[in-house]
């Protein structure tokens, strides 16, 4: 059980645990474009369903599986340790195994909630002209994300 301040939290876990493991979590993070792979599919989002994840999860871990659960439930947006939810301390004592904590720090520097900001423009059709369309798609698109490209974005306080 590793505390969860940062998106890269997934990764380093993956860089330094010695042991193979699967993650038990929010359903929103496996829709996650690259850390969605990185996570075995549980969902907390309804009670009933958050119930059978537990069951499943007691068997995965009765067979020898290493599972990581976020006590939090959820990263930390300002860095501190905050309240534990329950699901992962119920697991431990159905199965009847250890806890292992993990403290992760440093990780909410690399990219902190907030820290990103994405915007997508409007789709832009082609014309299927083949080479003369090219340099000008080449074109439109530079100017659209040079547009709604802030390189200032996080930097500010």
């Amino acid at each position: 059980m590793p505390n969860h301040s940062s998106i890269f939290d997934h990764l380093v876990l993956l860089a330094y645990l010695p042991v193979s493991f699967r993650y038990v979590g929010k359903e929103e993070i496996f829709s996650l474009p690259f850390f969605g792979w990185v996570c075995t599919h549980a969902s907390r989002s309804r009670p009933r369903e958050g119930i059978l994840t537990l069951e499943k999860t007691a068997e995965i871990i009765n067979d020898g599986v290493s599972i990581v659960i976020y006590p939090e439930g959820t990263r930390s947006k300002d860095g501190q340790i905050h309240k534990f939810k329950r699901g992962g301390f119920l697991l431990a004592v159905k199965t009847g195994h250890r806890i292992i904590p993990v403290s992760i720090s440093g990780a909410q520097r690399i990219m902190p909630p907030g820290s990103i900001k994405v915007v997508l423009g409007q789709p832009i059709s082609t014309n299927g002209e083949g080479r003369a369309e090219q340099a000008e798609l080449m074109e439109e698109v530079h100017k659209v994300i040079e547009a709604n490209y802030d390189p200032e974005y996080g930097a500010r306080e």
